[in-house]
């Protein structure tokens, strides 16, 4: 009983922390000793959430209730929230040199997203998910606002979120009706009709569709990611991964399993589609930083595919991506700004500089799926869920895979890497060096950083949404 209970005396420390580092900032004057409160806040959930994943066991998975509020851990959602943590921390230390202006205003707004997320990822309500997801998409609207600028964008971002956000609500208000209950796991043991789950899983599914940046809800995300400051990039760069697929994976399969069942192979070349798009549309960019924006919202996309393979491998393996991708290009998204501060954003022009730091050949390692890293893993099992439904369709995520290969080495190929005039600060070596260390533990020992999600080859513990009626119609 102890074992279930100690995760949840941790958890709102974790929640709290961050909220009470940004009132505290409210009442501070000094530039400096804001941006350390931040540092140190953000480093305290950081190792609140490593020392609560190290503790979890491989099948850990518990509910607990605090008064109104009922919380859920499992591998899926701690993993998520300790990369979001990382992130978040890592925010705030590129901040310290970049953020010059309304500092104030970006530290509080960090902090309140970190809090956010978090309540999120472990919140078992979901009409409170639905509050929280409306909660993140305002702060981090107001941080692109702010500290990107911009307008034709942001009315874009906002349009398409908010509409997002709407739809998820419209989606929970409908499913209470019904039901009259708000916990997720009393959802999901509910007996829906077809039609009942249909609509439920249209206004549901669209909503957190927008919240991911697929086509055609993704034409906020490439200006915004090359307007914004890295350190707002960098956060960015989890939110659109993780949390979309996150409310797909925790809620949407859950409570509508049978519409999951007969329409995830549609739904899967719908969202494929969205990948190839991407691709080409990245193809002809001659902006580096929308060229990295539509490499990500292409991985992103495969990571939907994954989750809507119909198998179990398929999902975990897209949980795994969805990880892998906010860490791969928050950390070029870092070098990617040094080097457009140096030689502009023109993609042939950064090519005939031949200036990369040294740095950067890890994260494009990885980007170009390469073995024992950690994009490698992920679309390994995306693909092999593929193949063994449909070898046609396995085969030309092949292709999408391999041209997304082709565009990274277009536009990095012809560089040198440690040679020429591209500087890092300081605080970018501090960042970049663990998220390199990160990625090498995630694509050498996948087991051991994912040992909640399971064994290279073996079942997901936190895909039981998926146990049954995860395979494909055809294994049932």
């Amino acid at each position: 009983m102890m074992d279930n209970i100690f995760p949840f005396s941790i958890l709102p420390f974790m929640i709290l922390i961050p909220l009470i580092g940004a009132l505290c900032m409210a009442r501070i004057d000094n530039s400096t000793n804001i941006k350390w409160v931040s540092i140190w806040s953000a480093a305290f959930v950081f190792a609140l959430a490593t020392a609560l994943l190290l503790f979890l066991k491989d099948d850990f998975e518990a509910t607990y209730s605090y008064y109104y509020f009922s919380f859920s851990i499992n591998g899926l959602s701690m993993y998520f929230a300790e990369v979001m943590a990382f992130l978040t921390l890592l925010c705030t230390l590129i901040g310290r040199s970049e953020i010059n202006e309304d500092i104030q205003k970006f530290y509080i707004l960090v902090m309140l997203l970190e809090s956010s997320t978090l309540m999120l990822f472990f919140i078992s309500n979901i009409l409170l998910f639905s509050c929280w997801l409306e909660v993140i998409v305002c702060v981090s609207y107001f941080l692109v606002r702010i500290f990107s600028g911009g307008s034709e964008y942001l009315a874009k971002q906002f349009i398409i979120l908010f509409s997002g956000v709407i739809l998820t609500i419209f989606g929970t208000a409908y499913i209470i009706s019904i039901t009259g209950a708000m916990e997720i796991h009393i959802l999901a043991d509910y007996t829906f009709s077809f039609t009942q789950e249909l609509v439920f899983f249209i206004i549901f599914f669209t909503g957190l569709y927008c919240i991911c940046g697929l086509f055609p809800a993704h034409m906020w995300i490439p200006d915004s990611y090359a307007n914004a400051p890295a350190a707002v990039s960098v956060l960015l760069c989890g939110l659109v991964s993780l949390i979309g697929g996150f409310g797909m994976m925790t809620i949407l399969i859950p409570i509508a399993k049978n519409i999951y069942l007969h329409w995830h192979s549609q739904i899967s070349h719908v969202v494929f589609g969205s990948a190839v798009y991407f691709l080409l549309a990245a193809a002809i960019q001659k902006n580096l930083e929308h060229l990295l924006a539509y490499v990500f919202c292409a991985n992103v996309a495969v990571s939907v595919v994954g989750i809507f393979s119909g198998r179990v491998e398929g999902v975990g393996g897209a949980a795994y991506h969805m990880m892998a991708n906010s860490l791969v290009m928050a950390q070029l998204f870092i070098v990617t700004r040094a080097m457009t501060k140096t030689h502009g954003r023109d993609v042939p022009a950064i090519m005939q500089e031949k200036g990369i730091p040294a740095i950067a050949a890890l994260p494009l390692l990885a980007l170009l799926a390469t073995p024992l890293l950690p994009f490698f893993n992920g679309e390994f099992f995306i693909i092999y869920s593929l193949l063994h439904k449909n070898y046609f369709f396995g085969i030309m995520l092949c292709v999408v895979v391999v041209l997304g290969t082709f565009l990274a080495i277009k536009a990095f190929g012809n560089c040198s890497y440690g040679v020429g005039e591209v500087k890092l600060r300081t605080d970018d070596f501090i960042c970049l060096i663990p998220l390199m260390f990160l990625l090498l533990l995630m694509g050498l020992f996948p087991n051991g950083v994912v040992k909640s999600i399971g064994g290279v080859c073996g079942k997901f513990p936190f895909a039981k949404i998926a146990e049954g009626y995860g395979k494909s119609v055809h294994d049932r």
